[in-house]
């Protein structure tokens, strides 16, 4: 198990099962430090690693520059920047050139969508506001029809399941209907497990999430991690 599936494990048991870090020390049978490590961060961070200089540091710059003035291969880039004093492994930096050599840009289709056929929903992170004595983070729900680019946007101060799942019926009833299909990022209120660690590839829907689609006769779909593609459009920027 990944680190970060093991931080939305570990979050999943203490959120949605009310479990304390005690139990779900036991339960997954790994320190409490650990637990308490994943439950003070609500967004996973990977661990920072100690980096060591090596003898191609000081080359990156003008390896990169080399490249983007004309397709050298890696031999070539290492005979020229020997003859500057550059005593690394060759094999070091064939493998930094394999890393930063420029690469065409995918084509993607142009995604079209039929009037009422599908939305797309994202949080959006506003600030912090003052709420009395305190500060408070304030994000945005934005649900946007594909076809009308018709935009609903509630403001809110939590990312919990009953604020979301209240945005969706007042989104439905600002548009004045429903569509068929919803594709939502892979927050953890709409997706349990994200398509990168699903079974068969395939991300795993809340189960409050799912009932909702359910009931209101839509289709919840997780776009894929690291696709924004798949939406077929640039989020928007509400800030």
């Amino acid at each position: 198990m990944t680190r970060y599936s093991r931080h939305l494990q570990i979050h999943q048991l203490a959120e949605n099962k009310k479990l304390s870090a005690k139990q779900i020390a036991a339960r997954l049978k790994i320190s409490i430090k650990t637990v308490m490590r994943h439950l003070k961060t609500e967004r996973y961070s990977p661990p920072k690693v100690r980096r060591v200089a090596r003898k191609i540091d000081p080359y990156k710059e003008q390896i990169k520059q080399l490249l983007e003035r004309s397709d050298y291969t890696a031999v070539q880039i290492f005979r020229m920047l020997k003859d500057e004093g550059y005593s690394g492994c060759e094999s070091v930096l064939r493998d930094y050139v394999s890393q930063v050599r420029p690469r065409r840009q995918p084509a993607f289709l142009t995604l079209n969508f039929e009037p009422g056929s599908t939305a797309q929903v994202d949080f959006a992170e506003c600030g912090l506001i003052n709420v009395g004595e305190t500060r408070r983070k304030l994000y945005a729900f934005v649900m946007t029809l594909s076809h009308s680019r018709m935009v609903f946007i509630k403001f809110i101060m939590r990312q919990n399941m009953e604020h979301f799942l209240a945005c969706h019926r007042e989104a439905f009833e600002y548009f004045g209907g429903i569509p068929k299909k919803i594709m939502v990022d892979n927050c953890k209120v709409a997706v349990k497990i994200p398509s990168l660690f699903g079974i068969a590839g395939e991300a795993v829907i809340n189960e409050r999430y799912a009932d909702c689609a359910a009931h209101y006769n839509f289709k919840a779909v997780a776009c894929t991690v690291r696709k924004p593609n798949e939406k077929g459009y640039e989020k928007l920027d509400i800030m």
